[in-house]
């Protein structure tokens, strides 16, 4: 569990409920692999690009926090287990639902009664950044209460990095990875700060150790294609992709990775003195897939558009092959 490996762990905690039957702390750490499980989806909800990808990510989900709630339960009636877990669980609940200010209230009722409860003041950071208001206070106050909560460090690095704050994300993630050397998703997250400060060498190494490390890798996968990308590597950006197409994540995200390193790809091949033609055809032509043209896929249009402008251009000016290096420069 605190490796992160939750699956794992939840197939031994599952084999020990089995055997030891009764226990009260059994069922008490039940509950909180569920709610576990449950937060690290509800995390990687927040990477799909579209509103209906996170929705669908969450459905999925979801009944780990009624399995949490009924575990809890059962480690109350056996007379074990601290009373906060359930009122914990309805404040993950409440966040499930979109009810971001209900879940801080829950949250706030349970630290009014304990405040030194770890998972709580945690709980209340994510809970304040989906909501777009500040978590480092909560964050701060869950790591000062346990030192080895990287994931706190790591909550505070993603706040940091959504800002724009690339040294006081770099500084979150330093103190997660020393705590926890082998966190693959801060090391995937170190990756596309090197990529946002133009750093692409040393982003496609950091990419690669979080590849190695995760047991799903996706996210360190995505950013290995982007670090090849930004290293003009089209063809081996394609390559990552389709491995991350393979694994579970945001595939709308894998598909606007891939447009942009086809229309890379086709602009490569025109500088070359090549064609480009047919992968710039292939992204506008994902433009008509179904769902491609959602309102919350600005970013997608964009590419898309750009390809559209392209083969408009070559086909305007009538620029062959060999002249389309002359007319770029």
């Amino acid at each position: 569990f605190r490796r992160g490996r939750l699956d794992a762990a939840l197939a031994d905690m599952e084999l020990a409920i089995d055997r030891v039957g009764e226990l009260p702390s059994a069922h008490f750490e039940l509950g909180r692999l569920y709610l576990g499980i449950y937060l690290r989806e509800h995390a990687a909800a927040q990477a799909h690009l579209s509103h209906v990808g996170a929705h669908d990510h969450l459905v999925a989900h979801v009944r780990r926090i009624d399995q949490a709630v009924v575990a809890f339960e059962q480690a109350r009636r056996l007379g074990g287990g601290p009373g906060w877990q359930t009122d914990f669980a309805r404040a993950v609940e409440r966040m499930a639902h979109g009810d971001l200010d209900g879940c801080v209230e829950v949250c706030d009722r349970v630290l009014a009664a304990d405040a030194d409860v770890e998972d709580v003041w945690k709980l209340r950071g994510d809970a304040l950044r989906a909501a777009g208001r500040d978590p480092i206070p909560s964050y701060d106050r869950a790591a000062e209460i346990r030192r080895s909560f990287h994931e706190a460090h790591f909550a505070k690095a993603q706040w940091h990095f959504e800002g724009g704050r690339l040294e006081a994300a770099r500084a979150s993630l330093a103190r997660a990875i020393e705590i926890c050397s082998e966190y693959p998703e801060a090391i995937a997250l170190s990756a596309r700060t090197l990529l946002a400060a133009h750093r692409p060498e040393e982003a496609r190494r950091a990419a690669a150790r979080a590849r190695a490390l995760a047991p799903e890798p996706y996210a360190a996968t995505i950013a290995a294609a982007e670090a090849e990308l930004a290293l003009g590597r089209p063809d081996a950006a394609l390559e990552r992709l389709a491995e991350a197409g393979r694994l579970e994540g945001c595939q709308n995200r894998v598909a606007l990775l891939e447009a942009k390193s086809l229309l890379e790809r086709g602009r490569l091949a025109y500088a070359r003195g090549g064609d480009g033609r047919a992968d710039l055809e292939a992204v506008v032509a994902r433009g008509r897939e179904e769902g491609a043209n959602t309102s919350d896929n600005e970013p997608w249009r964009v590419v898309v558009e750009a390809a559209a402008a392209e083969l408009d251009r070559r086909s305007r000016t009538g620029a062959k092959p060999t002249d389309a290096l002359a007319s770029d420069a």
